[in-house]
């Protein structure tokens, strides 16, 4: 134990280097009481407030058109859950992919599966959301992140990839391999968010959501 506390005098501390950045990425999709996106805008039509303080905004649309695979845990844990997101299902499609957009559907369990290929067929994911039924039991995860990339890596490279799971907060049955997975959403330029749950807390009454 000596002869290490010794060894370790002698290395040399590493060099650190420390960042920060005033940048805040905001995305935002304005549409008009007859629902159709509202093109054109410029910084004075936006009002961004942080902490009570009125910050700077620079607005800058998006053209690039999106790909989005929508990977639902659907196991009899995340019933109340997938209860709330079928409330909700028509909306969805639309706000999140836009004009041009094309989306697809996984559903996971113990195992994932593809249930709506990715197209432009908006209104088929809502339809099967409605219907998506929990069942079974476990949560493969890192399963269903691959097979959304899956699905994606075949779409255009001018169109951005985007997987949004929705999800408890431990993957429990996965099959695949996690390295690989994460390999392979590099490799296509693949951006995944999650909107995560305790399944704990949902059993015990409380819907607290515990990371987004």
């Amino acid at each position: 134990m000596l002869w290490s506390r010794r060894a370790l005098l002698k290395v040399p501390m590493a060099l650190q280097f420390t960042a920060e950045s005033a940048l805040i990425l905001t995305p935002a999709t304005v549409t008009d009481r007859a629902g159709k996106f509202v093109r054109g805008l410029t910084a004075l039509d936006f009002m961004l407030v942080d902490s009570g303080q009125r910050r700077s905004v620079t607005v800058e649309e998006e053209p690039q058109p999106i790909s989005l695979v929508m990977a639902v845990h659907a196991s009899f844990e995340a019933r109340k859950p997938l209860h709330r997101l079928r409330q909700a299902a028509s909306l969805l499609g639309p706000l999140l992919v836009g004009e041009g957009g094309r989306v697809g559907l996984v559903a996971f369990r113990d195992e994932a599966e593809v249930v709506v290929p990715l197209s432009a067929g908006v209104d088929e994911v809502g339809k099967q959301l409605r219907e998506l039924v929990a069942k079974n039991w476990g949560c493969a995860l890192v399963d269903a992140v691959r097979a959304s990339a899956q699905a994606l890596r075949s779409e255009p490279a001018a169109r951005r990839r985007v997987i949004l799971i929705m999800t408890e907060d431990r993957d429990r049955s996965s099959k695949a391999d996690l390295h690989e997975t994460l390999t392979l959403l590099q490799e296509y330029n693949i951006t995944v968010y999650a909107l995560t749950y305790s399944p704990g807390l949902m059993q015990l009454g409380r819907e607290v959501p515990t990371g987004a």
